[in-house]
């Protein structure tokens, strides 16, 4: 368990600092259910900060948040709830919903309204983004790292593609998107309905999700 993660501190003394811009980031995720869908976004609530050597993108660190207070949620269901084959309705916004998901992340506690991710590895074979040319350079690869939820920290490895933006010679924004889901599993981060005095009430029932899938996209630019 933990209420926070350690700030990220640069790897190198060539390393560059970048701002992650709040409000072009988000996450987002589908939870697929037998009967339901759940849509969850969050949008203008990605801040951090990002330290960067284009010559050696592999001493990358780095460590951003989601406000989990502007988590947003969609739902779709079945026309026959009792029917797994018949089709679903129309995707709408549900209040339900939305009150569950913040009394099970137990957001009215300080210490649970933010998620982090600090970056521990970067794996990628186009470590020198030198070495690349034009004013947009695409660079894939993997990233590793402690994912906090709930005050529950495990780590993950994610993978992602990346575009380094450039003016003349200088490095000034990057742009991150995960290419495949960094997983949210409910029973790993105890995300699930509790009492008031955070006690656990009961087992996640068979017809909701095991994880959000969430996938993240970051826009930085340089200081």
């Amino acid at each position: 368990t933990a209420s926070a993660l350690e700030s990220a501190k640069p790897a190198s003394a060539a390393a560059l600092p970048f701002v992650v811009d709040d409000k072009t980031s988000k996450a987002s995720w589908t939870m697929e259910a037998p009967f339901e869908k759940i849509f969850g976004e969050i949008a203008g609530g990605i801040s951090g900060s990002l330290f960067i050597d284009p010559a050696d993108l592999k001493s990358t660190s780095g460590l951003f948040e989601a406000d989990l207070g502007k988590l947003d949620l969609f739902q779709q269901v079945r026309e026959n709830e009792k029917d797994e084959k018949s089709a679903f309705k129309e995707r709408s916004r549900s209040d339900r919903q939305n009150e569950h998901a913040k009394a099970w992340l137990q957001l009215e506690k300080p210490e649970f309204l933010k998620a982090q991710f600090k970056i521990k590895k970067l794996e990628t074979e186009t470590p020198d983004v030198g070495k690349l040319t034009g004013a947009e350079r695409k660079v894939s690869g993997k990233l590793t790292g402690d994912l906090l939820v709930h005050g529950r920290s495990a780590e993950r490895t994610v993978k992602f593609d990346a575009t380094f933006t450039y003016e003349g010679d200088k490095l000034m924004k990057v742009s991150v998107k995960t290419s495949e889901p960094l997983e949210v599993t409910l029973e790993e981060f105890d995300i699930r309905p509790h009492d008031a005095g955070g006690k656990t009430l009961a087992a996640l029932a068979p017809k909701v999700a095991k994880s959000a899938p969430v996938m993240i996209e970051l826009n930085a630019t340089r200081k």
